[in-house]
């Protein structure tokens, strides 16, 4: 079997390696972000019923061109271990699967209530448009470290501000 076509071209991207994608999804084999039904559906219903149109609007398009991942990373710090984007790949969010975090916690994005997960989406895009903002040579030589703190208060407003009412 051939994987990288099995992925689409494009194992960055694609991948299914246990069939787990909906049907109506998978393309070529590959499913957006390589997310299982269940991981997709509570993405979906997240943004649905949380997010503000313009938030969820993004968050659906991340979602379905597979631009929100499941992986699995380690944090030492409490409190980072719902999601991260990577300077590297800054137009993807990536949510935690089941993995040991702070002080051997296990956690999973995915098993946060919808509405906490929403805000985790809306925090996490926020800081996919302020890593396209940054140049790839400053993003990799981590000229954003210096303003760590008013970037995450900045995502914080941006998640408060675009999440519906309860």
């Amino acid at each position: 079997m051939n994987l990288y076509a099995y992925a689409g071209n494009n194992p960055i991207s694609y991948d299914d390696p246990f069939g787990l994608c909906p049907d109506s999804l998978k393309s070529k084999g590959s499913c957006p972000g390589g997310l299982s039904d269940k991981e997709y559906d509570v993405v979906e219903k997240a943004a649905k019923e949380h997010l503000k149109q313009l938030a969820r609007n993004r968050i659906l398009t991340a979602l379905q061109t597979g631009k929100i991942r499941g992986t699995s990373f380690l944090h030492q710090e409490k409190g980072s271990e719902e999601a991260h984007v990577s300077a590297l790949q800054p137009s993807v969010i990536r949510l935690n699967r089941s993995q040991s975090g702070f002080e051997g916690e296990h956690f999973s994005s995915f098993d946060l209530d919808s509405r906490s997960l929403a805000h985790v989406l809306a925090h996490e895009d926020r800081h996919v448009q302020q890593l396209q903002n940054i140049s790839p040579y400053l993003r990799l030589v981590g000229g954003t470290s210096g303003n760590y703190d008013a970037l995450q208060k900045d995502a914080d407003a941006y998640a408060d501000v675009n999440m519906m009412d309860k």
